[in-house]
């Protein structure tokens, strides 16, 4: 059986939506460079069966982020919450804590927000001065009534609970890691990342996490941009967009997933199709370099002229004049 593990994209390059142990001999394997007046000139791209994807799980964003978590600056900065390692720590875990007004991490050192109680933290969190942030909206219907933020060198952002980070989340730290794995969480408005590296995770797998990223996931990155759409009807009613200056990867696994289409750019770009109804039968590149893995429908990947566009699968075609 292969597996597809798209989280090497970045180091292997584009190839890698293709890696399998077997080649699929039904398999259509294209690649095409268009010219000014549209015109295809074959190629040869490698091919797999597609019958097993994993993805791989959000990285911890701190390892290689220079943190400087320092026990006596928490100690003088860290107003309203509990010094642990040099985080500030800002308790919101029992039911109903921390609703009147927002979550405000303190500037210049790394905070973590626990809003682990039913309606804590309603509304929001703003972790945009801090030097770091790890946020917990793992509470029931949590982080609801304002949008969760953060900033800083390096952002984890967890809506766990289910409708939680209802406002939708954005990151421009160096480094982010979003995760939004509850049912019906970050719904009513965008997941919108801009840093070094993002990963971004809506839902888990089959009804775990469904219905969540219902208003879209725009990333806009340096080196790393990627987006997974792993539970039933995630990433749906606004297009998924994924950008970046080196790999850009959107990942629509669950059922239905990414029905308002995906649109990749930067320098090189893929995009995976493998849930049942997902991606509402286009992708759209203008990357300079476009590849796309279709497992169960027919997916048109729209390729700007001039892009070199691959198809690791016979159930992708492609559109060199971008489609209409």
């Amino acid at each position: 059986m292969m597996v597809v593990a798209l989280g090497a994209l970045a180091a292997c390059g584009l190839n890698v939506l293709a890696t399998g142990d077997r080649p699929d001999p039904d398999a259509g394997s294209d690649a095409t460079t268009t010219d000014a007046a549209g015109r295809d000139a074959p190629g040869d791209a490698p091919s797999g069966d597609g019958s097993q994807i994993v993805l791989p799980p959000v990285p911890d964003p701190f390892l290689d982020a220079g943190l400087d978590a320092n026990q006596a600056n928490c100690l003088a900065g860290c107003d309203g919450g509990t010094c642990d390692a040099g985080w500030c720590v800002l308790d919101c875990a029992t039911a109903g804590t921390c609703t009147n007004d927002r979550v405000v991490c303190p500037p210049g050192i790394p905070c973590e927000v626990d809003c682990k109680g039913q309606g804590s933290c309603a509304q929001g969190v703003d972790c945009t001065a801090a030097s770091a942030c790890r946020i917990d909206c793992s509470g029931l219907g949590s982080c609801i009534n304002q949008p969760v933020e953060c900033s800083g060198l390096a952002c984890k952002i967890d809506c766990l609970g289910n409708g939680s980070c209802t406002k939708g989340v954005s990151c421009d730290a160096g480094t982010c890691a979003i995760a939004c794995l509850g049912d019906g969480t970050c719904t009513n408005a965008p997941v919108t990342c801009n840093a070094n590296t993002c990963t971004v995770r809506c839902g888990v797998a089959g009804d775990v996490g469904k219905d969540s990223c219902s208003k879209g996931v725009t990333c806009d990155t340096t080196q790393l941009c990627d987006i997974g759409c792993v539970a039933h009807n995630v990433c749906k009613n606004e297009p998924i967009a994924a950008r970046s200056d080196g790999t850009s990867i959107v990942q629509c696994t669950g059922q239905t997933s990414c029905n308002k289409n995906v649109v990749l750019g930067g320098a090189e770009a893929g995009v995976l199709c493998s849930g049942s109804g997902s991606c509402a039968d286009k992708a759209f590149c203008d990357a300079g370099k476009c590849a796309a893995t279709c497992v169960n429908e027919n997916i048109t990947l729209c390729c700007k002229n001039g892009v070199v566009c691959d198809r690791t699968k016979k159930n992708c075609q492609i559109d060199s004049m971008g489609c209409p």
